[in-house]
């Protein structure tokens, strides 16, 4: 087998297919320089007296308020994206691309069409895209170099296994579980170029495109987007 083969398979990704706009690997540990002193695990933040954030400036009522605004539209807004999700708003009424499906989709944030995403209209309206089909695709799925960026196998495998940090990983879960991983990051890579270290959800008809591509295997399960934890916290 030839050594190319063998790197691939020597690529390391957790087992499940996270839906980060990046894929973080399971990188070498470094070793302490000689002599360093060895951590005893506890950490040092109340040494003399100082308590953790004590200098943070308290938050006043204006931020208060922009705050509680926020996640009250924010809950009001996954509260409609879970009627789509569950069925109780059907997927006429949401899906304007006409390829969305929720049969694969694990959670409401997945639960959007692309033709509500600003940055999948924007892509649909580039210039050389416009070029190939006189006029913009309806659907993020129809963009003339999604198939070969998100569903084709070898151009998933010859991606660059890095992760954002720039380190190597090594693949530990099924490959479809891989792929979908890889897919995934191309397409934020397709669609937004880069967005750093932040989460954005695929639209549905892209999940539904590539985990009909590379299904789950018996015993192993999709995994949902899963929201940035700090996303409560920051202000707009």
């Amino acid at each position: 087998m030839s050594d190319t083969s063998s790197d691939f398979n020597d690529l390391d990704v957790p087992d499940d297919d996270s839906e980060y706009n990046y894929i973080p690997g399971n990188f070498y540990d470094f070793e302490c320089e000689p002599g360093a002193p060895e951590s005893d695990g506890e950490t040092d933040v109340n040494i003399r007296g100082v308590e953790p954030y004590c200098n943070e400036p308290l938050a006043d009522q204006k931020w208060l308020e922009g705050y509680n605004k926020r996640q009250k539209e924010k809950e009001e807004e996954l509260g409609r994206l879970n009627d789509r999700l569950t069925g109780k708003e059907t997927i006429s009424n949401w899906c304007n691309c006409g390829h969305c499906d929720v049969k694969f989709l694990q959670n409401a944030y997945e639960c959007c069409c692309c033709s509500d995403m600003e940055s999948c209209i924007e892509a649909l309206r580039d210039e050389w895209v416009l070029q190939e089909f006189k006029s913009h695709p309806q659907c993020i799925t129809l963009h003339p170099a999604y198939k070969n960026t998100c569903l084709e196998r070898w151009s998933l495998r010859l991606g660059k296994y890095r992760t954002i940090d720039k380190k190597a990983y090594h693949k530990t879960g099924s490959e479809e579980a891989f792929m979908r991983s890889v897919a995934y990051r191309e397409f934020i890579h397709l669609v937004y170029d880069r967005v750093g270290k932040n989460r954005i959800p695929l639209p549905a008809c892209a999940y539904h495109s590539i985990r009909k591509k590379f299904q789950a295997k018996d015993g192993e399960n999709f995994t949902g987007f899963q929201e940035d934890e700090n996303d409560d916290t920051q202000t707009q």
